[in-house]
């Protein structure tokens, strides 16, 4: 086997990626980059601390709080409505549990 062969010379580029904002060389979080079948897309870099990085994922950060309240409070809302307002029977119904019989099958 030749050496040459085993070389590669892009793997800067796939491994590392930059920061949109200078440029700097991002190291992948973790191992998950080392598995043949992981999409490129899904591999996670680390944050870059210059000044205009540091403000895209602040407000990056703050946005995803922002809808993790809003799906906490959903979800608490949603609760609050089926603990109060429905009775236990009609709680129990649900696409999941609807058993279909020869009475309610469409013909």
């Amino acid at each position: 086997m030749d050496l040459e062969n085993t070389r590669c010379n892009f793997k800067d580029e796939i491994f590392h990626n930059k920061c949109k904002f200078c440029g700097k060389d991002l190291k992948p979080i973790g191992l998950d980059y080392l598995y043949a079948n992981m999409p490129l897309s899904s591999i996670e870099y680390e944050r870059c601390n210059c000044k205009q990085s540091k403000s895209y994922w602040n407000e990056i950060d703050l946005k995803e709080e922002k809808q993790k309240k809003r799906k906490q409070m959903e979800q608490m809302t949603r609760q609050f409505y089926i603990q109060n307002y429905l009775s236990k029977r009609i709680q129990d119904y649900q696409f999941d549990n609807f058993i279909i019989t020869e009475i309610n099958k469409k013909k």
